[in-house]
Protein backbone atom coordinates (compact mmCIF):
# COMPACT_ATOMS: atom_id res chain seq x y z
CA UNK A 1 0.00 0.00 0.00
CA UNK A 2 2.83 2.60 0.87
CA UNK A 3 4.35 1.67 -2.49
CA UNK A 4 1.05 2.23 -3.98
CA UNK A 5 1.06 5.48 -2.92
CA UNK A 6 4.69 6.53 -3.70
CA UNK A 7 3.95 5.46 -7.31
CA UNK A 8 0.71 7.27 -7.40
CA UNK A 9 2.81 10.18 -6.32
CA UNK A 10 5.58 9.98 -9.20
CA UNK A 11 8.05 8.93 -6.61
CA UNK A 12 10.24 5.60 -7.20
CA UNK A 13 10.40 3.72 -3.93
CA UNK A 14 13.60 2.37 -4.24
CA UNK A 15 15.27 5.69 -4.63
CA UNK A 16 13.84 6.06 -1.61
CA UNK A 17 14.99 2.73 0.06
CA UNK A 18 18.16 3.85 -0.72
CA UNK A 19 17.77 7.54 0.42
CA UNK A 20 16.90 6.09 3.82
CA UNK A 21 19.83 3.59 3.11
CA UNK A 22 22.53 6.37 3.20
CA UNK A 23 20.51 8.31 5.86
CA UNK A 24 20.71 5.12 8.34
CA UNK A 25 24.56 4.29 6.99
CA UNK A 26 26.64 6.58 9.39
CA UNK A 27 23.88 4.99 12.47
CA UNK A 28 24.88 1.58 11.52
CA UNK A 29 28.67 2.38 11.27
CA UNK A 30 28.21 3.54 15.02
CA UNK A 31 26.53 1.01 16.44
CA UNK A 32 29.09 -1.62 14.55
CA UNK A 33 31.82 0.18 16.46
CA UNK A 34 29.61 0.22 19.42
CA UNK A 35 29.09 -3.49 19.41
CA UNK A 36 32.75 -3.91 18.19
CA UNK A 37 33.84 -2.06 21.28
CA UNK A 38 31.75 -4.23 23.84
CA UNK A 39 33.45 -7.23 22.22
CA UNK A 40 36.60 -6.07 22.71
CA UNK A 41 35.84 -5.09 26.48
CA UNK A 42 33.63 -8.62 26.80
CA UNK A 43 37.22 -10.36 25.97
CA UNK A 44 39.54 -8.31 27.92
CA UNK A 45 36.76 -8.88 30.96
CA UNK A 46 37.11 -13.14 30.39
CA UNK A 47 40.84 -12.66 29.78
CA UNK A 48 41.26 -10.61 32.80
CA UNK A 49 39.48 -13.10 35.18
CA UNK A 50 41.12 -16.25 33.53
CA UNK A 51 44.37 -14.30 34.32
CA UNK A 52 43.40 -13.59 37.92
CA UNK A 53 42.25 -16.98 38.74
CA UNK A 54 45.40 -18.43 37.52
CA UNK A 55 46.99 -16.21 39.40
CA UNK A 56 45.19 -17.38 42.60
CA UNK A 57 45.78 -21.16 41.88
CA UNK A 58 49.43 -20.42 41.17
CA UNK A 59 49.34 -18.78 44.94
CA UNK A 60 47.29 -21.49 46.83
CA UNK A 61 49.06 -24.62 44.84
CA UNK A 62 52.68 -25.67 45.58
CA UNK A 63 54.51 -28.40 45.49
CA UNK A 64 51.96 -30.28 43.72
CA UNK A 65 49.60 -29.36 46.45
CA UNK A 66 46.28 -27.43 46.05
CA UNK A 67 44.90 -25.44 48.88
CA UNK A 68 40.87 -25.79 49.19
CA UNK A 69 39.61 -22.25 49.76
CA UNK A 70 36.66 -21.98 51.90
CA UNK A 71 35.16 -19.05 53.90
CA UNK A 72 37.45 -17.37 56.33
CA UNK A 73 39.81 -20.74 55.98
CA UNK A 74 42.66 -22.72 54.02
CA UNK A 75 42.90 -26.35 53.69
CA UNK A 76 45.74 -28.21 52.45
CA UNK A 77 44.26 -31.18 50.53
CA UNK A 78 46.26 -32.74 48.14
CA UNK A 79 44.20 -34.85 45.51
CA UNK A 80 40.74 -32.78 46.19
CA UNK A 81 38.95 -33.62 42.74
CA UNK A 82 39.61 -37.41 43.86
CA UNK A 83 39.09 -37.32 47.36
CA UNK A 84 35.50 -38.33 48.95
CA UNK A 85 35.85 -37.73 52.85
CA UNK A 86 35.78 -34.82 54.36
CA UNK A 87 39.50 -35.29 55.43
CA UNK A 88 41.18 -37.56 52.14
CA UNK A 89 44.25 -36.30 51.47
CA UNK A 90 44.92 -33.67 54.58
CA UNK A 91 48.14 -33.95 55.73
CA UNK A 92 48.64 -34.82 59.58
CA UNK A 93 48.71 -31.47 61.02
CA UNK A 94 45.31 -30.00 59.77
CA UNK A 95 43.82 -33.47 60.90
CA UNK A 96 45.15 -32.86 64.49
CA UNK A 97 43.81 -29.51 64.00
CA UNK A 98 40.34 -31.12 63.59
CA UNK A 99 39.90 -33.75 65.76
CA UNK A 100 41.05 -30.68 68.53
CA UNK A 101 37.90 -29.08 67.36
CA UNK A 102 39.16 -25.63 69.35
CA UNK A 103 35.99 -23.65 67.94
CA UNK A 104 33.19 -26.66 69.61
CA UNK A 105 34.94 -25.25 72.83
CA UNK A 106 32.30 -22.58 72.36
CA UNK A 107 29.53 -24.41 73.42
CA UNK A 108 31.07 -24.33 76.85
CA UNK A 109 32.24 -20.53 76.77
CA UNK A 110 28.95 -18.90 75.56
CA UNK A 111 26.63 -19.70 78.46
CA UNK A 112 29.02 -19.16 80.69
CA UNK A 113 29.78 -15.42 78.76
CA UNK A 114 25.73 -15.13 79.00
CA UNK A 115 25.32 -16.21 82.52
CA UNK A 116 28.03 -13.63 83.96
CA UNK A 117 25.99 -11.03 81.94
CA UNK A 118 22.96 -11.64 83.64
CA UNK A 119 24.61 -11.82 86.76
CA UNK A 120 25.79 -8.20 86.24
CA UNK A 121 23.08 -7.15 84.52
CA UNK A 122 21.64 -7.86 88.25
CA UNK A 123 23.90 -6.99 90.17
CA UNK A 124 26.26 -4.86 88.92
CA UNK A 125 29.43 -7.38 89.48
CA UNK A 126 31.12 -10.47 88.65
CA UNK A 127 33.39 -12.64 90.17
CA UNK A 128 36.13 -12.55 87.51
CA UNK A 129 38.44 -15.76 89.23
CA UNK A 130 35.31 -17.96 89.79
CA UNK A 131 34.26 -16.92 86.24
CA UNK A 132 37.56 -18.87 85.47
CA UNK A 133 37.05 -21.92 87.29
CA UNK A 134 33.91 -22.21 85.87
CA UNK A 135 35.39 -21.77 82.21
CA UNK A 136 38.15 -23.78 82.98
CA UNK A 137 35.92 -26.87 84.53
CA UNK A 138 33.37 -26.86 81.41
CA UNK A 139 36.15 -26.85 79.40
CA UNK A 140 37.57 -29.86 80.20
CA UNK A 141 34.07 -31.42 80.45
CA UNK A 142 33.44 -30.62 76.60
CA UNK A 143 36.95 -31.92 76.58
CA UNK A 144 35.37 -35.44 77.43
CA UNK A 145 32.65 -35.37 75.48
CA UNK A 146 34.29 -34.48 72.45
CA UNK A 147 36.61 -37.59 73.27
CA UNK A 148 34.07 -40.10 74.55
CA UNK A 149 32.48 -39.11 71.14
CA UNK A 150 35.57 -40.48 68.90
CA UNK A 151 35.96 -43.62 70.84
CA UNK A 152 32.35 -44.77 71.03
CA UNK A 153 31.95 -43.84 67.25
CA UNK A 154 34.93 -46.29 67.02
CA UNK A 155 32.98 -49.65 68.47
CA UNK A 156 30.15 -48.82 65.94
CA UNK A 157 32.77 -48.29 63.15
CA UNK A 158 30.69 -45.09 62.12
CA UNK A 159 33.89 -42.87 62.07
CA UNK A 160 35.46 -44.99 59.36
CA UNK A 161 35.16 -42.57 56.80
CA UNK A 162 36.44 -40.00 59.59
CA UNK A 163 40.40 -39.91 59.12
CA UNK A 164 40.08 -36.71 61.69
CA UNK A 165 38.84 -38.92 64.63
CA UNK A 166 41.52 -39.32 67.64
CA UNK A 167 41.00 -42.93 67.37
CA UNK A 168 42.27 -42.80 63.99
CA UNK A 169 44.88 -40.77 64.50
CA UNK A 170 46.06 -42.88 67.67
CA UNK A 171 45.93 -45.96 65.19
CA UNK A 172 42.72 -46.92 66.06
CA UNK A 173 43.48 -47.35 69.87
CA UNK A 174 40.15 -46.39 71.52
CA UNK A 175 41.41 -47.31 74.92
CA UNK A 176 43.50 -44.30 75.27
CA UNK A 177 41.13 -42.12 74.05
CA UNK A 178 38.71 -43.89 76.39
CA UNK A 179 41.15 -43.36 79.27
CA UNK A 180 42.02 -39.18 78.38
CA UNK A 181 38.37 -38.78 77.96
CA UNK A 182 38.04 -40.46 82.02
CA UNK A 183 40.26 -37.79 83.10
CA UNK A 184 38.54 -35.07 81.48
CA UNK A 185 35.59 -35.87 82.62
CA UNK A 186 36.76 -36.02 86.46
CA UNK A 187 38.85 -32.94 86.01
CA UNK A 188 36.15 -30.68 85.17
CA UNK A 189 34.04 -32.41 87.87
CA UNK A 190 36.38 -31.58 90.33
CA UNK A 191 36.61 -28.06 89.11
CA UNK A 192 33.11 -27.39 88.61
CA UNK A 193 32.49 -28.77 92.12
CA UNK A 194 34.92 -26.74 93.83
CA UNK A 195 32.90 -23.50 91.84
CA UNK A 196 29.81 -24.48 92.82
CA UNK A 197 30.02 -24.36 96.28
CA UNK A 198 27.82 -21.94 98.28
CA UNK A 199 25.39 -22.10 95.13
CA UNK A 200 21.91 -23.64 95.34
CA UNK A 201 21.34 -27.25 95.03
CA UNK A 202 19.59 -27.01 91.88
CA UNK A 203 22.26 -25.47 90.63
CA UNK A 204 24.54 -28.87 90.66
CA UNK A 205 21.02 -30.64 89.63
CA UNK A 206 21.11 -28.59 86.36
CA UNK A 207 24.53 -29.04 85.82
CA UNK A 208 24.34 -33.28 86.39
CA UNK A 209 21.45 -33.83 84.29
CA UNK A 210 23.04 -31.95 81.61
CA UNK A 211 26.17 -33.72 81.82
CA UNK A 212 24.25 -37.00 82.75
CA UNK A 213 22.50 -36.15 78.99
CA UNK A 214 25.91 -35.72 77.31
CA UNK A 215 26.76 -39.28 78.25
CA UNK A 216 23.46 -40.79 77.04
CA UNK A 217 23.93 -38.61 73.38
CA UNK A 218 26.41 -41.06 72.17
CA UNK A 219 27.09 -43.93 75.22
CA UNK A 220 25.82 -47.16 75.88
CA UNK A 221 23.25 -48.40 75.96
CA UNK A 222 21.25 -44.97 74.80
CA UNK A 223 23.31 -44.20 72.60
CA UNK A 224 20.51 -41.13 71.35
CA UNK A 225 22.04 -39.66 68.79
CA UNK A 226 21.74 -42.29 66.87
CA UNK A 227 17.90 -42.46 67.28
CA UNK A 228 18.07 -38.38 65.85
CA UNK A 229 17.73 -37.26 69.35
CA UNK A 230 20.93 -35.57 69.36
CA UNK A 231 19.50 -31.65 68.43
CA UNK A 232 17.16 -31.43 71.29
CA UNK A 233 19.99 -33.00 73.86
CA UNK A 234 22.21 -30.21 72.50
CA UNK A 235 19.22 -27.63 72.79
CA UNK A 236 18.46 -28.36 76.69
CA UNK A 237 22.04 -29.66 77.93
CA UNK A 238 24.05 -26.11 76.53
CA UNK A 239 20.92 -23.78 76.77
CA UNK A 240 18.82 -23.52 79.49
CA UNK A 241 20.16 -26.21 81.60
CA UNK A 242 24.22 -24.76 81.38
CA UNK A 243 23.14 -21.22 81.62
CA UNK A 244 21.02 -21.57 84.56
CA UNK A 245 23.63 -23.59 86.27
CA UNK A 246 25.98 -21.19 85.96
CA UNK A 247 23.42 -18.19 86.73
CA UNK A 248 22.79 -19.39 89.99
CA UNK A 249 26.55 -20.48 90.91
CA UNK A 250 28.28 -17.00 89.73
CA UNK A 251 25.36 -15.18 91.35
CA UNK A 252 26.55 -17.07 94.59
CA UNK A 253 29.10 -15.73 94.46
CA UNK A 254 27.98 -11.92 95.01
CA UNK A 255 24.71 -12.42 96.66
CA UNK A 256 22.65 -15.05 99.01
CA UNK A 257 22.33 -18.18 97.21
CA UNK A 258 18.93 -18.53 95.79
CA UNK A 259 17.02 -21.47 93.51
CA UNK A 260 14.69 -18.36 91.55
CA UNK A 261 15.26 -18.31 88.42
CA UNK A 262 14.01 -15.32 86.44
CA UNK A 263 12.62 -15.15 82.63
CA UNK A 264 15.29 -13.48 81.55
CA UNK A 265 17.62 -16.46 82.40
CA UNK A 266 15.38 -18.93 80.79
CA UNK A 267 15.30 -16.77 77.21
CA UNK A 268 18.45 -16.24 77.26
CA UNK A 269 19.21 -19.98 77.59
CA UNK A 270 16.67 -21.15 74.90
CA UNK A 271 18.31 -18.87 72.56
CA UNK A 272 21.74 -20.06 72.99
CA UNK A 273 20.70 -23.73 73.02
CA UNK A 274 19.09 -23.33 69.79
CA UNK A 275 22.74 -22.14 68.19
CA UNK A 276 24.49 -24.93 69.79
CA UNK A 277 21.82 -27.36 68.16
CA UNK A 278 22.07 -25.97 64.85
CA UNK A 279 25.69 -26.18 64.90
CA UNK A 280 24.96 -29.97 65.39
CA UNK A 281 22.76 -30.08 62.44
CA UNK A 282 25.34 -28.64 59.99
CA UNK A 283 27.61 -30.87 61.01
CA UNK A 284 25.74 -33.99 59.48
CA UNK A 285 25.65 -32.06 55.94
CA UNK A 286 28.64 -33.82 54.93
CA UNK A 287 27.67 -37.49 56.77
CA UNK A 288 24.81 -38.61 54.94
CA UNK A 289 26.63 -41.74 53.25
CA UNK A 290 28.60 -42.90 56.37
CA UNK A 291 25.47 -42.27 59.02
CA UNK A 292 23.59 -44.02 56.96
CA UNK A 293 26.12 -47.07 56.66
CA UNK A 294 26.63 -47.31 60.31
CA UNK A 295 22.67 -47.47 61.19
CA UNK A 296 22.41 -43.42 62.28
CA UNK A 297 18.95 -41.99 62.13
CA UNK A 298 20.63 -38.46 62.11
CA UNK A 299 18.88 -35.27 60.10
CA UNK A 300 19.95 -35.29 57.03
CA UNK A 301 19.76 -39.41 56.90
CA UNK A 302 16.34 -39.23 57.93
CA UNK A 303 15.28 -35.99 55.28
CA UNK A 304 18.10 -36.68 52.65
CA UNK A 305 20.00 -33.30 51.89
CA UNK A 306 17.98 -31.37 50.21
CA UNK A 307 15.34 -31.38 53.11
CA UNK A 308 18.00 -31.07 55.83
CA UNK A 309 19.29 -27.71 53.65
CA UNK A 310 15.19 -26.42 53.67
CA UNK A 311 14.66 -27.11 57.67
CA UNK A 312 17.79 -25.25 58.05
CA UNK A 313 16.64 -22.29 55.89
CA UNK A 314 13.34 -22.45 58.19
CA UNK A 315 15.05 -22.60 61.11
CA UNK A 316 17.05 -19.57 60.78
CA UNK A 317 13.22 -17.28 60.46
CA UNK A 318 11.70 -19.58 62.81
CA UNK A 319 15.28 -18.25 65.72
CA UNK A 320 14.64 -15.04 64.83
CA UNK A 321 11.19 -15.39 65.61
CA UNK A 322 11.67 -17.10 68.96
CA UNK A 323 13.91 -13.61 69.54
CA UNK A 324 10.76 -11.18 68.58
CA UNK A 325 8.62 -13.40 70.35
CA UNK A 326 10.54 -12.88 73.61
CA UNK A 327 11.36 -9.55 73.69
CA UNK A 328 7.65 -8.89 72.96
CA UNK A 329 6.92 -11.16 75.92
CA UNK A 330 9.03 -8.94 78.13
CA UNK A 331 11.06 -11.60 78.71
CA UNK A 332 14.36 -10.59 76.84
CA UNK A 333 15.69 -6.70 76.54
CA UNK A 334 15.16 -4.63 73.99
CA UNK A 335 19.04 -3.69 74.02
CA UNK A 336 19.82 -7.51 73.45
CA UNK A 337 17.09 -7.91 70.54
CA UNK A 338 19.20 -5.15 68.42
CA UNK A 339 23.02 -6.59 69.14
CA UNK A 340 21.03 -9.85 67.99
CA UNK A 341 19.65 -8.54 64.44
CA UNK A 342 22.92 -7.54 63.07
CA UNK A 343 24.00 -11.21 63.53
CA UNK A 344 21.15 -12.72 60.75
CA UNK A 345 23.72 -12.13 57.99
CA UNK A 346 25.69 -14.42 59.33
CA UNK A 347 22.94 -17.47 59.62
CA UNK A 348 21.75 -16.36 56.29
CA UNK A 349 25.18 -16.59 55.00
CA UNK A 350 25.18 -20.72 56.49
CA UNK A 351 22.55 -21.85 54.75
CA UNK A 352 23.39 -20.44 51.22
CA UNK A 353 26.83 -21.47 51.76
CA UNK A 354 26.08 -24.90 52.03
CA UNK A 355 23.38 -24.82 49.85
CA UNK A 356 25.54 -23.48 46.92
CA UNK A 357 27.72 -25.95 47.85
CA UNK A 358 25.64 -28.75 47.56
CA UNK A 359 24.45 -27.63 44.44
CA UNK A 360 28.32 -27.56 43.12
CA UNK A 361 28.47 -31.28 44.16
CA UNK A 362 31.23 -30.77 46.83
CA UNK A 363 29.59 -32.50 49.13
CA UNK A 364 32.79 -33.58 51.34
CA UNK A 365 33.47 -29.32 51.33
CA UNK A 366 30.23 -29.44 53.48
CA UNK A 367 32.01 -30.37 56.34
CA UNK A 368 33.19 -26.76 56.96
CA UNK A 369 29.63 -25.16 57.75
CA UNK A 370 29.56 -26.52 61.04
CA UNK A 371 32.54 -23.69 61.54
CA UNK A 372 30.09 -21.09 59.66
CA UNK A 373 27.40 -22.26 62.10
CA UNK A 374 30.28 -21.94 65.00
CA UNK A 375 30.82 -18.22 64.15
CA UNK A 376 27.21 -17.36 63.96
CA UNK A 377 26.98 -19.50 67.48
CA UNK A 378 29.46 -17.35 69.13
CA UNK A 379 28.83 -13.92 67.64
CA UNK A 380 25.26 -14.25 68.61
CA UNK A 381 25.86 -15.25 72.03
CA UNK A 382 28.59 -12.31 72.49
CA UNK A 383 25.85 -10.11 71.16
CA UNK A 384 23.28 -11.47 73.96
CA UNK A 385 25.86 -10.48 76.39
CA UNK A 386 27.00 -7.43 75.60
CA UNK A 387 22.59 -6.15 74.89
CA UNK A 388 22.04 -8.00 78.73
CA UNK A 389 24.80 -5.82 80.01
CA UNK A 390 23.77 -2.92 77.92
CA UNK A 391 19.82 -2.75 79.98
CA UNK A 392 22.03 -2.16 82.88
CA UNK A 393 24.22 0.21 81.63
CA UNK A 394 21.75 2.26 79.51
CA UNK A 395 18.32 1.17 80.98
CA UNK A 396 16.70 -0.30 84.18
CA UNK A 397 18.02 -3.96 85.42
CA UNK A 398 14.94 -4.19 87.87
CA UNK A 399 12.63 -4.59 84.82
CA UNK A 400 13.87 -7.99 84.14
CA UNK A 401 15.01 -8.76 88.16
CA UNK A 402 12.52 -8.44 90.55
CA UNK A 403 13.45 -7.05 93.25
Amino acid sequence: MPGAVLMSAGVDARSVRAAIARAMAPRRRRMGMVMNARRRDAGAAREGRAWRRARVDARWTRDGVRRTRMPGRARAVRGVEGGSGAGDGVDAAELWRRAAKIPMYSVAWIPIACAASLVFCQYGKVDVKHLGALALGATAVVAWLNLSNDAFDATTNVDARKPESVVALLGGNASIVHAMAVVALVSGCGLLWGAARGASGVAWKALAAAIAMGYAYQGPPFRLSYKGLGEPICFLAFGPLATTAFYLMMSSRVAAATSAVPAIVWSCGVLIGLTTAFILFTSHFHQEEGDRAAGKLSPVVRMGLPGALLVADNLIGAHYATVATLAAAGWLPYTAVFGLIITYPLARHIVDQAQSTADAGAISDLFFTKYLAVRFHVIHGLALALGVCAQRAYLNPNLFFPA
